[in-house]
């Protein structure tokens, strides 16, 4: 016997209707339509009344209701699960804290670095950005901040430029690897040299675009060459 049964029973056999029975026990006559559709369970004490107020054994008729004992079952099943995930969940909260508190220190750490080497080289802030000025080139950095929880500057870049006149120009951008030259800003008319200004993939530029570099070889090589001396220092 369940308990719902024993409950709809000993209220039918004491000719009680639901809102009796629930006034017998303090409850409304919703509750004790509730207990009678298994949808819900007396606390333990009203069930002790019950059980009392009808002479039934309490313990007999825990074990009987196979119903109950599933859902106490899953119940404790679903308790242990919670536990695990809430201690997982404090371990993540713990891993992602201590990441955040690592991120914060080399932040700290690299801004300090960056902004020093700035000063080191001279150079000044200027709408966002770092600017130098030396024999005729202009040296350009990014004002740099470590993205949030990220340990590398998304762009870590320097960038040069070389005007000769109103019109013929030549940028240079770094990535401690290579030189990017562009010719009058264009993307299109570009090629690349190594550390020391010597151009990579020569095969695959025009012949103006060669023209280009032996003309201004020496300013390449210089760019290319300052190019990488400043990259060392501010993004040692």
């Amino acid at each position: 016997m369940t308990i719902s049964d024993m409950i709809r029973e000993t209220r039918k056999k004491s000719n009680m209707t639901q809102e009796q029975y629930g006034d017998k026990f303090g409850v409304t006559r919703q509750t004790v339509s509730s207990w009678e559709n298994g949808k819900s369970y007396p606390d333990l004490q009203t069930l002790i009344a019950i059980c009392d107020s009808f002479d039934m054994s309490l313990d007999k008729l825990l074990r009987e209701d196979k119903k109950l004992i599933k859902e106490v079952d899953n119940a404790k099943i679903m308790v242990k699960v919670a536990r695990i995930i809430f201690k997982a969940l404090i371990v993540a909260i713990l891993i992602f804290l201590l990441y955040c508190l690592a991120w914060y220190q080399v932040k700290n750490s690299k801004e300090k670095e960056f902004t020093a080497a700035m000063r080191e080289l001279n150079f000044e802030l200027d709408n966002g950005a770092y600017v130098a000025y030396k024999d005729s080139f202009e040296y350009v950095v990014p004002n740099q901040k470590l993205p949030f929880l990220k340990f590398h500057y998304y762009s870590a870049v320097i960038d040069i430029n070389y005007v000769e006149d109103d019109y013929r120009s030549l940028n240079l951008r770094t990535d401690g690897e290579m030189s990017f030259f562009e010719i009058n800003g264009n993307p299109e008319k570009a090629f690349k040299t190594d550390a020391d200004g010597k151009l990579v993939e020569k095969e695959q530029l025009s012949e103006a675009e060669l023209d280009f570099y032996e003309r201004y070889q020496n300013e390449i090589v210089k760019m290319a060459k300052e190019g990488m001396r400043i990259y060392s220092i501010v993004y040692k």
